[in-house]
């Protein structure tokens, strides 16, 4: 899945998304467990290795990640990468 030509570019191989961009500041509404799972994320780390870099089960992560999508006002894996990536107004560094 590819963001417009001046958003970031994303691909996908299984649950692992790797940005082809340079990471924006996390958004600043984001808890500092949050804004750990989000760096996670950006850095292309699947559930599996997310759990395991923080001590948590794979469901958890899961959990924690549709919490940020309704934070965020998203919907998917994708869309929450390219939030994260994105910045905007309200951001502060990460």
């Amino acid at each position: 899945m590819a963001a417009s030509k001046k958003g970031p570019h994303i691909s996908r191989s299984g649950d692992v998304i790797v940005l082809s961009r340079a990471a924006r500041p996390l958004p600043a509404q984001l808890s500092p467990a949050e804004r750990e799972l989000a760096r996670g994320l950006r850095a292309g780390l699947s559930n599996a290795e997310l759990a395991a870099a923080r001590g948590t089960s794979i469901k958890t992560v899961a959990n924690q990640l549709h919490a940020l999508y309704r934070k965020l006002g998203v919907c998917s894996r994708e869309e929450l990468i390219v939030q994260l990536t994105q910045g905007g107004a309200d951001a502060s560094p990460g």
